[in-house]
């Protein structure tokens, strides 16, 4: 074959390379994240629902409703909508003009009831799929969440600092072009509760690689 035929291919082999890279580095910590399941929202209802904003160090603004439950067998499931939208021209060179990451995600976590108390623990994992242009990318996340709950001095508040270490199976594919990934990843946060309300920040590091961030911050209540 001629170089004159090779030249276009191989240009867009790299062509789909450098998108594929550059929208994983401005997606990677929009990774698939495990709700707070094992976290009591509420003392009697299982059901709740919440809305969150945030911020990514991408530079992208965050906007998202989500909701979820609990059973008596200590199982949960929690499902999420959020937009995060890229307002850095660099976002739009690698999506043919669009900067929107749309993701949804379902998850479920179990309570270890052995874990001896104060200290809760959870196994979660959850299934994402993001879309930002042509892009598509699916992640598989799991991961062990350790929380306490504590009585705050007027007695009508309570806090629940949360680590959760987690790994993330990600696969990612733009223009017919597809890339695995292990990435390692953790989440901090607090959630402050009285009664059936609760609000608090939620902060997401990626430290493999170049270091990325997320934070949040969580308004809800119960649902039913």
């Amino acid at each position: 074959m001629s170089r004159a035929r090779l030249a276009p291919r191989r240009c867009g082999a790299v062509a789909r390379s450098a998108a594929l890279a550059g929208a994983f580095t401005l997606i990677a910590t929009s990774e698939a994240i495990p709700q707070e399941i094992c976290r009591r929202t509420s003392l009697t209802h299982p059901g709740w629902a919440a809305f969150q904003v945030g911020r990514t160090s991408t530079s992208a603004t965050l906007v998202g409703v989500q909701g979820g439950g609990r059973f008596q067998n200590g199982l949960g499931i929690s499902a999420d909508v959020e937009l995060a939208r890229y307002s850095d021209p660099e976002a739009a060179s690698f999506n043919q003009g669009s900067s929107d990451l749309w993701s949804f995600q379902i998850g479920g976590a179990y309570l270890l009831r052995r874990v001896p108390p104060p200290v809760v623990a959870c196994l979660a994992a959850s299934i994402e799929h993001e879309r930002l242009g042509d892009l598509r990318i699916l992640s598989i996340p799991a991961g062990v969440a350790f929380g306490r709950e504590v009585e705050l001095s007027s007695g009508e508040w309570h806090v629940v600092p949360q680590v959760e270490p987690r790994v993330a199976l990600q696969r990612a594919s733009v223009y017919g072009f597809t890339s695995t990934r292990l990435l390692f990843t953790v989440r901090g946060s607090a959630m402050f509760r009285s009664g059936d309300v609760f609000a608090g920040p939620l902060v997401d590091w990626t430290p493999s690689g170049r270091p990325r961030w997320m934070a949040r911050v969580r308004f809800g209540g119960t649902a039913f």
